[in-house]
């Protein structure tokens, strides 16, 4: 229930955004944005709870990870929206990779980046009748409009994230 509520006020915002700006005669661009690597991290995500896991030497409890999701780098969120900036008229875009990776796979490769061992990650077993959802957005109407795509891959995305948190803790971990 609160995510079919998070989802409608979502929606809600874009078409008021795109109603008012077309009252005024003004540009309204709603940016739908994927899952950010980078920094700074939020207290408690998944990312900022593998790197404490990793620095304090503990094991990371996760959930079961089997979900998919549409990462992408800060860098590249950057330079999407100075391109988008240009638009000269109303419209949505997705801001994303274009690609969907487990949840399971980028904490693995992250974990492997930091230099963890593997046996350090403990998954929950998916439980029967748990929703798996898998979400990889559509990037064409953000290239048609702006020619943007991506340049950050994923390992380089997390290795860069590594390597920012290091700055903001001091404590270097990239292998």
């Amino acid at each position: 229930e609160p995510l079919r509520k998070y989802e409608a006020g979502k929606r809600k915002v874009c078409q008021y955004g795109l109603e008012t700006a077309r009252r005024h005669g003004a540009i309204y661009t709603h940016v739908r944005l994927s899952n950010v690597l980078g920094t700074p991290q939020r207290r408690g995500s998944l990312i900022d709870s593998l790197h404490k896991a990793y620095q304090e030497n503990n094991i990371a409890n996760l959930g079961h990870c089997l979900n998919g999701r549409d990462y992408l780098h800060i860098d590249d969120v950057g330079a999407a929206m100075v391109k988008i900036s240009g638009l000269t008229s109303s419209t949505v875009v997705n801001v994303g990779s274009g690609k969907m990776t487990l949840i399971r796979d980028l904490v693995e490769l992250y974990w492997d980046r930091l230099g963890g061992e593997r046996d350090q990650l403990r998954f929950r077993e998916n439980m029967d009748g748990e929703n798996i959802k898998h979400v990889r957005m559509s990037i064409e109407k953000i290239y048609q409009k702006t020619s943007w795509t991506p340049v950050i891959s994923l390992e380089s995305g997390i290795i860069k994230t590594i390597r920012e948190m290091e700055l903001m803790t001091n404590q270097p971990n990239v292998e």
